[in-house]
């Protein structure tokens, strides 16, 4: 078992053993040149400092340093601070953190500045902060003009469901140590009677959740959709075949943070939903929430016009605004282009033959603006570096690639970033901290430089690493895995301390699941603690907990709810900000 995280009061009180009033002192008043940022290297030639022991054993006098042992240390490079005294010790300690600084923020003084305030704001938070963190933070407020004159869809209203998926039934279900209750469909429950300082729900939505999406809004009320797969099964078809078949996409609405109830239900005959995603921007029309992309297990990628008050609850979707496909391919994933400047009306889409598209909404219907081979097998993940780099995009696919590119010519400037000894599941760009996260050999969280420079651990499980997630509001990485535990970790923990420092890991919640007794235990309440290693063996976990995707909410005021949803069809929504840290 771990160490067990320290209390503290308030989040300056965070102090780390191994961090001193110096710490301010890593940061680099000027920029560097390259001979100040090398790396030190080993040298056979210098001399050992005798330091005192921290054992209980027989004491040993440290000597102080003098200008004649130092000649003998090689290559050093100099500092201005830079003493004959014992205190040089830390010295050492500083110069790891002024490369994590580089790696992560370059050289660039507008950005080295602005990771130092990051790093000073946010390094002493263990769990997700409270409420008033989030104060003084802005949102986008682009508009949703451009594809409002179009009229493509055709949806058909039902006063009764006539669509019978498959067999939906209540699931038993035990918050914390409780007896078992009986959840019904569609009907949230709130696991914290108990608390009433935290706030969240829980739903049984009755589909095998694969993808949900917060609906990017300036209002108090907050819309989410989550869709899933064909059939409740441990086994699915292959991703490169394509499937069809009746099933659904739920729309939930969140009123005031106190009340979550089902909007409406629209139909469809696509397949399994394999990834939802708003267009990021906000409607200025009343009657319309905002376009929603939807890739299915058909191979086709679809763009709907969600109303905000169907005049039913049960609707069919028998035509979409737009539909785009291919006759010797499989879409399989897809992401909104967000330009510098101007709306946006571009999706970038990646293939299951390792193909990239980019498709005009406005003026190529017809055909996509480039259609290239750009990996070697189906890509899953397709990722843009906003908010500061909009240009570049990030790719992974099963050839065990990562990939980088410049959308502006993305035949010339692309490059693999990393190759992975397994399929890389998940990827996500944190802006606030200029680098990518990822998994690594399945079971690890690793924060990538974009740069490719280094590589830092972030999180280990014994189950596969399934989604990620980030918020441009605060620096938490929401992690979800296989062995259905839900982690976040702060990862300026890992910048604003010594090398030896890591990053406190703060389990949310963890469901665990019976098959003697066909019942569920969700755990919540953790303590945060440092990451374990990894075990050798590994561990086969029920399918029904796998908890297959985890999504921040990106709005104002909201930036503190996480949604996860599971295999087994477990939808939970939670403010971890409701807990103000004092």
């Amino acid at each position: 078992m771990g160490p067990k995280s320290k209390e503290y009061e308030n989040p300056s009180s965070y102090k780390n053993d191994e961090d001193n009033d110096d710490d301010g002192d890593f940061v680099l008043e000027n920029v560097m040149s390259e001979e100040d940022i090398e790396i030190e290297t080993p040298s056979r030639n210098r001399k050992r400092v005798s330091t005192t022991r921290r054992t209980p054993s027989k004491p040993i006098r440290s000597q102080p340093l003098t200008p004649s042992s130092s000649k003998g240390a090689g290559n050093e490079p100099k500092s201005q601070n830079s003493s004959t005294t014992r205190g040089s010790a830390k010295k050492q300690s500083s110069k790891g953190l002024e490369e994590k600084l580089i790696n992560s923020y370059g050289t660039h003084v507008e950005s080295l500045n602005k990771g130092r305030r990051l790093i000073e704001i946010w390094k002493y938070y263990e769990t997700a902060p409270g409420q008033s963190s989030f104060e003084g933070q802005t949102s986008s407020d682009s508009k949703l003009q451009t594809l409002l004159n179009l009229d493509g869809q055709q949806l058909l209203s039902y006063s009764e469901n006539p669509f019978y998926l498959f067999e939906v039934k209540n699931l038993s279900i035990s918050f914390h140590f409780e007896s078992p209750q009986q959840v019904e469909p569609c009907q949230p429950v709130n696991p914290f009677k108990e608390n009433p300082q935290k706030s969240g729900f829980v739903v049984n939505t009755g589909i095998p959740l694969s993808s949900v999406s917060w609906l990017p809004t300036n209002k108090e009320t907050q819309f989410l959709a989550v869709g899933g797969m064909l059939k409740f099964s441990e086994t699915t078809e292959s991703v490169f075949m394509r499937t069809s078949g009746r099933n659904q996409i739920q729309l939930w609405k969140l009123e005031n943070k106190t009340n979550f109830k089902s909007e409406f239900i629209l139909y469809h005959d696509w397949g399994s939903v394999l990834q939802l995603e708003w267009c990021p921007t906000i409607s200025v029309e009343d009657s319309i929430l905002g376009f929603l992309a939807v890739v299915c297990s058909d191979g086709k990628l679809r763009v709907l016009r969600v109303p905000r008050s169907p005049v039913k609850f049960h609707v069919f979707v028998e035509q979409a605004d737009f539909t785009f496909g291919f006759n010797d391919s499989l879409i399989s994933c897809c992401t909104w282009v967000s330009p510098e400047h101007g709306d946006i009306h571009q999706i970038l889409v990646g293939c299951s033959n390792g193909y990239l598209a980019l498709w005009d909404i406005l003026s190529s219907q017809e055909c996509p603006l480039f259609y290239i081979p750009y990996h070697d097998s189906y890509i899953h993940n397709v990722v843009q570096c906003l908010d500061d780099f909009p240009w570049l995009f990030l790719t992974t696919a099963f050839d065990c690639y990562t990939r980088i590119f410049d959308i502006r010519d993305p035949i010339i400037d692309n490059r693999p970033l990393s190759h992975k000894r397994d399929i890389c599941y998940t990827i996500t760009w944190n802006n606030m901290l200029q680098s990518i996260i990822s998994c690594s050999e399945s079971q690890s969280v690793v924060i990538e430089s974009l740069r490719g420079t280094s590589t830092q651990l972030l999180d280990e499980r014994n189950g596969s690493i399934i989604s990620l997630s980030n918020s441009k509001f605060h620096p938490f990485v929401a992690c979800a895995a296989s062995d259905g535990i839900v982690t976040i970790v702060n990862p300026f923990r890992l910048l604003g301390f010594s090398h030896k420092q890591k990053a406190n890991v703060h389990r949310i919640f963890q469901l665990e699941y019976s098959e003697k007794q066909d019942s569920y235990r969700m755990l919540d309440g953790f303590r945060p603690r440092l990451p374990k290693a990894k075990k050798l063996d590994m561990y086969i976990y029920p399918w029904q907990i796998q908890v297959n995707k985890v999504e921040w909410n990106g709005n104002k005021g909201y930036a503190g709810w996480l949604a996860s949803g599971m295999a087994c069809g477990i939808l939970r929504v939670e403010d971890l900000s409701a807990v103000e840290r004092r």
